[in-house]
């Protein structure tokens, strides 16, 4: 089991497999975007694993923010992420398309001002048998 926070930047690939992360918090930092795991123009593979309690206070992505990168997401828990934006997952395009992929994973118990779960501000996402809360309002997920 792997505890903290997870970075790629720049044409790396990022595997999390079986692990936990957790208990992370962005208070103080200057970049407090993505505390669990932060992918920038990158490639994510996330499987089998947990991303809770993470608190991108005055962020985004508490859990995960992807930045111009491509990400799978499989069977896991995004659960109990604070960020200003999108507590579990936020995701956005730039000059590169970032594409999600969500298959068997749940959002559980999230918080944020806007997008408590899911955000995207631009790029394509997928969901697969993934369970959201049902309060989701237009242009969040």
């Amino acid at each position: 089991m792997a505890r903290g926070y997870s970075h790629t930047n720049g044409n790396a690939i990022l595997n999390v497999y079986n692990s936990v992360v957790s208990n992370n918090n962005g208070v103080g930092n200057n970049n407090n975007n993505g505390v669990g795991i932060h992918i920038l123009y990158g490639i994510g593979n996330i499987k089998d694993s947990v991303i809770s309690n993470n608190i991108a206070t005055g962020g985004t992505g508490g859990g995960i923010f992807v930045d111009q990168g491509d990400v799978s997401i499989t069977n896991t828990l995004i659960s109990n992420n604070v960020a200003n934006d999108a507590g579990g997952l936020y995701f956005q395009s730039g000059t590169t398309h970032t594409t999600i992929i969500i298959r068997q994973s749940s959002f559980v118990n999230n918080s944020a001002t806007e997008g408590k779960d899911i955000y995207g501000h631009s790029g394509a996402i997928t969901l697969v048998n993934t369970v959201l809360p049902t309060e989701a309002t237009s242009g969040q997920v």
